[in-house]
């Protein structure tokens, strides 16, 4: 279990390094006029991603050994590396490995590992066995989390390149952008994490069909994602879209919070739609929100903000939806006399119940999976709430086009004007 959890943590490292990599290389090759349409593919290309990959992971588990999953990574790696390696050149800068060094915030992303850890473990420990949420092992980790909050901002503020940089916050669309994004990762993250184990313990289905059944969900986020670039060309509004899918995104995260146990799955695709169309939309319209507001020497710091925030959120909730779960099977096992060890491995100890402890297990199990899809409900809301903060900031993106221009050959200078506040849509502020 060690080695799992090093290797892991290891590959947790690559992949962040991988996903922030994408998202900061795009926003600074790519013209600020087709950053909609850019944004979108790889909107798309994530939500495809997250399509397949369970569907894989289930037959491998299910076929050989849930150790060779890890073996996917190796040859995609190996192509992704080939292919940057001929097609992606580094910037005419000279710069060595030591320069680099001095201007990474070492500090600040100590601080930031520090607080995900000190916040998160207790979230996920707390009311488990040996782990009451009155304990010192749960209130001291996360008072010691909130102390680190004020420290970062002094860090970050005096950082001459920070891991955050403050400066993002103060401008409106930028900062009500990622907010927006930790909302609907976190919201989402949960969903798909949390969704596919319900189908499991509940509803009794194998890891590989499970996967099949999220794909209503993560195929439609696929599909809206890359619609919504040319969505924003045509009406030339961000705000409106946004708020569509925060509020789609609530509708749906309340409905599969209603679930119970004997909810057909016929009615649970409805629900996954709304949940998708309204991923699609967000994970790109916050994007993109992000970008028009900006300079371009801001972009790639911006948008590796934006992956950060998407990611911690995540992290919160799941972490914080386990806690639900584990506290209502916990107190499943204390009045209904389930065995304690149906919290460590659920699938093998259900087939081992009787019909009667059998029923009491996945009712709890449903239950406290209906309230970490309220959780994620909550999420959609808060984010529905901050969306409205958006200011009507689209940027005429035809003006180069219009002087005799087009994106792909378009000047600094141009993509300035075209994004200039004073050249922004002047339509009626919705």
């Amino acid at each position: 279990m060690t080695q799992l959890i090093v290797f892991r943590a290891l590959q947790g490292v690559g992949a962040a390094a991988i996903y922030s990599g994408v998202i900061v290389t795009m926003s600074t090759m790519v013209p600020k006029t087709e950053l909609a349409t850019f944004g979108s593919i790889i909107g798309a290309v994530f939500s495809v991603s997250n399509s397949i990959g369970p569907i894989i992971g289930g037959v491998i588990v299910q076929n050989i050994h849930w150790s060779w999953l890890f073996f996917i990574n190796l040859p995609i790696a190996l192509v992704g590396s080939v292919l940057i390696w001929f097609s992606v050149h580094d910037p005419d800068v000279a710069r060595t490995w030591n320069d680099v060094a001095r201007r990474v915030d070492w500090f600040g992303s100590l601080l930031i590992l520090s607080f995900s850890l000190l916040l998160c473990t207790p979230l996920q420990l707390g009311g488990t066995v040996g782990y009451p949420w009155k304990s010192v092992s749960i209130i001291v980790p996360m008072i010691l989390a909130g102390l680190i909050i004020p420290v970062f901002f002094w860090v970050e503020s005096r950082h001459p390149e920070p891991v955050i940089p403050l400066r993002l916050f103060a401008i409106r669309n930028a900062s009500v952008g990622i907010l927006i994004t930790m909302c609907i990762g976190a919201g989402f993250f949960l969903i798909c994490i949390f969704l596919p184990q319900r189908m499991q313990v509940v509803n009794g289905l194998s890891p590989l069909n499970a996967g099949v059944r999220m794909l209503p969900l993560v195929a439609l986020a696929g599909f809206m994602s890359m619609g919504v670039g040319i969505l924003v060309r045509v009406v030339r509004n961000v705000r409106i879209p946004t708020w569509f899918g925060m509020i789609l995104g609530s509708i749906g995260g309340g409905l599969l919070a209603s679930m119970k146990v004997d909810t057909p799955y016929s009615t649970q695709v409805g629900f996954q739609v709304l949940v998708g169309v309204a991923f699609g939309f967000i994970i790109v319209l916050s994007t993109i929100a992000i970008q028009f507001s900006l300079d371009r020497k801001d972009l790639a710091t911006a948008m590796g903000t934006q992956s950060f925030v998407r990611q911690i959120g995540g992290l919160i909730a799941i972490a914080v939806g386990t806690a639900f779960v584990n506290s209502q099977v916990n107190g499943a096992i204390d009045e209904k006399g389930l065995p304690a060890a149906i919290l460590v491995a659920p699938e093998q100890v259900l087939k081992q119940l009787p019909p009667e402890l059998l029923a009491v297990a996945r009712e709890a199990y449903s239950t406290g999976f209906s309230r970490s899809f309220s959780e994620a409900t909550a999420w959609f809301i808060l984010g529905t709430f901050i969306s409205f903060g958006l200011a009507h900031q689209v940027p005429d993106e035809f003006y180069v086009k219009a002087k005799g221009g087009d994106a792909e050959t378009a000047s600094p200078e141009d993509e300035v004007k075209a994004t200039d506040p004073s050249r922004l849509s002047d339509e009626k502020h919705d």
